[in-house]
């Protein structure tokens, strides 16, 4: 049985969007253990309880109101996710990297 023989080029574009995922979770690694980063999760999570308690108890009169508040949740929970997805993917970038025991 005949294989093909072939080499695994580097790619300059993929190494350097690992290296930038790469800085960006270090800062943002840095930044989440500064007690103000505690203070904002805090104040993300506050706002996201408010706009499910008022949405389930009172409702809301008018829809512009509601669409206005939903939105700012969705944008406070999609800054965590990014976060959270970057520290993630640099996580897995690294562990590929390590040769294997």
């Amino acid at each position: 049985m005949e294989t093909d023989n072939f080499e695994i080029k580097e790619n300059p574009v993929v190494d350097d969007a690992e290296a930038e995922m790469l800085d960006r979770a270090e800062v943002l690694q840095v930044l989440i253990r500064q007690p103000g980063w505690k203070y904002l999760e805090h104040f993300i999570a506050n706002n996201i309880r408010a706009f499910t308690n008022k949405a389930i108890k009172e409702g809301f009169d008018d829809m512009g109101d509601y669409q206005f508040e939903r939105g700012k949740v969705h944008g406070f929970s999609s800054l965590l996710a990014q976060v959270e997805d970057s520290i993630e993917s640099a996580n897995a970038i690294k562990n590929a990297k390590k040769p294997a025991a």
